[in-house]
């Protein structure tokens, strides 16, 4: 995915290719590498999104599990508020 690593880009915009691509690629038995030039924003935003949106975890839960691997994951701050929608949405169609 081309996304460039700006506050004013709506990465959401890009999260159904991306889990499309991630679940097809495990359903597969394959493996999945997600990457941008740092490692600490773009692709860690797909990663947490993808937590959230297909496995359920929380936003927090999320963060702490990816952190516990790059410890330098950082999403900038419109990429935060995305995950915090996500997660919003997530939480309203699960009731």
């Amino acid at each position: 995915l081309q996304v460039a690593d700006l506050s004013s880009v709506r990465i959401s915009d890009y999260f159904d290719d991306a889990f499309g691509f991630i679940d097809s690629a495990l359903s597969s038995g394959g493996k999945v590498l997600v990457h941008c030039f740092m490692g600490i924003s773009r692709s860690s935003t797909v990663i947490l999104a993808y937590l959230i949106a297909r496995r359920g975890f929380s936003l927090a839960d999320a963060l702490c599990k990816l952190r516990r691997v790059r410890p330098q994951v950082q999403p900038n701050s419109g990429f935060y508020r995305e995950l915090v929608a996500l997660e919003a949405k997530q939480n309203n169609s699960a009731s």
